[in-house]
């Protein structure tokens, strides 16, 4: 049974790496996506360390993927494709930048997405959990982060919050991809750091949630320390309109969980 299921996570890692290989060549020759990247201030070096890629037909990655010799089962167990009405397998990231998810054994285990239209809805998805991927155990960027994180861990929510900080010198840093946090998260930051501040987006949605962050870093033994990017929605928009310096001088300035709590009570 152990062999059958080795056998079978080494399937998905393979799959996911194929997929991202797609994806990649996708986005090389549709100017639209690239264009969309550009506006977000991804440059090159950006979108080849983060492996991002983009799905714009309904069925190519489904057909590339036979085509490289995986059985529809075996593209099934991804969740990547999903059969539609007609009973064909469509890709399920249409119209979207791709974000792979890298394990800190710099494995691809998921494929995450935005879409570049902002009136699609939901307009982030993240990557299917499967026998190779739980998002409750992983973390964006872990992969990078993981060297250079010893004195200090940034904690932001979402994919282009990591690779606009990463892209302005500041690696020690990926998402939650969301905004609460697992035992199993935290056991994998333990592993790196025992100092984290988080980056909170400026919106007051989730608030009880994000402070629930904190309590939960310092309940195992993390120093935990917030941020909120006051003028800007997220890290991604802040770090790009005040600069490196600035995000800088707020994370060095960053608050305790009851400063955080106190501030949210205010608004």
């Amino acid at each position: 049974m152990k062999g059958e299921s080795s056998l079978e996570e080494n399937i998905l890692y393979s799959i996911n790496e194929q997929a991202t290989k797609f994806y990649q060549d996708q986005l090389s020759k549709l100017e639209q996506a690239q264009n969309y990247l550009k506006q977000r201030n991804i440059n090159e070096e950006s979108i080849k360390n983060f492996k991002i890629g983009f799905s714009g037909t309904e069925d190519e990655l489904f057909n590339y993927l036979i085509q490289k010799g995986y059985t529809t089962e075996q593209i099934e167990s991804t969740k990547l494709c999903v059969k539609n009405v007609d009973g064909k397998y469509v890709d399920k990231y249409k119209n979207r930048i791709i974000f792979p998810v890298v394990n800190k054994e710099d494995k691809i285990v998921a494929l995450g997405s935005r879409a570049i239209d902002d009136s699609t809805t939901p307009k982030y998805i993240n990557g299917a959990e499967t026998a190779i991927y739980t998002k409750s155990d992983n973390l964006y960027g872990i992969n990078i982060a993981k060297k250079y994180c010893k004195d200090k861990l940034i904690l932001v929510e979402g994919y282009i919050d990591v690779i606009s900080l990463h892209q302005r010198g500041i690696k020690n840093v990926v998402a939650l991809l969301g905004i609460s946090i697992s035992g199993e998260q935290i056991q994998l930051i333990k592993q790196y750091t025992n100092n984290v501040v988080c980056v909170f987006n400026s919106d007051n949605k989730g608030n009880i949630a994000r402070f629930k962050v904190l309590e939960l870093l310092n309940l195992f033994n993390i120093k935990s320390e917030a941020i909120c990017t006051a003028g800007a929605k997220d890290a991604d928009e802040y770090i790009n309109k005040y600069g490196t310096e600035e995000f800088i001088k707020l994370a060095n300035n960053a608050m305790t969980p009851l400063q955080f709590k106190r501030s949210i009570e205010k608004r």
